[in-house]
């Protein structure tokens, strides 16, 4: 009798000691983006497609993967340059705004007069893929947290 009650004993000593780990809550969409206040992202990749097909890959420019995209709880917005510009003439920072789309499948960024649609692809808090419809291409851009 007297093992049985140390057995229970120990097992009630062993199950009292183990702890579990309470789930991470799910981040919202808001949050992987920019994080609890701000979050850095740089370009990484770009793909273009046409017509469904890819006709190119990996054609990111220098001057555009250098660049800085800030994106604030707020909804504020910053692109700045980086060492390199595509043109010379751009502002070294561009300030707009951004917001999702009801079901947060599009990301809208509005920089100056220029609002651009983004299709959400992929969204972590360390990766965003988003397609960008223009007239003749949808061009992949591939972010991953700076």
């Amino acid at each position: 009798m007297k093992i049985i009650n140390v057995i229970i004993i120990g097992l009630a000593i062993f199950t009292s000691c183990t702890t579990e780990e309470e789930p991470k809550p799910e981040m919202s969409n808001e949050e992987m983006l920019a994080g609890s206040s701000s979050k850095n992202w740089s370009l990484t990749y770009q793909e273009t497609y046409q017509d469904g097909q890819k006709v190119g890959e990996g054609d990111a420019l220098a001057c555009d993967t250098d660049n800085v995209f800030t994106f604030n709880v707020n909804g504020n917005y910053t692109m700045s340059e980086g060492a390199t510009k595509c043109d010379d003439s751009n502002p070294s920072e561009l300030d707009g705004q951004w917001t999702f789309s009801d079901d947060y499948t599009k990301l809208f960024v509005n920089a100056g007069n220029i609002q651009t649609m983004y299709a959400v692809i992929t969204l972590s808090a360390d990766k965003m893929v988003v397609d960008e419809t223009t007239y003749w291409y949808v061009i992949r851009h591939t972010f991953v947290k700076k």
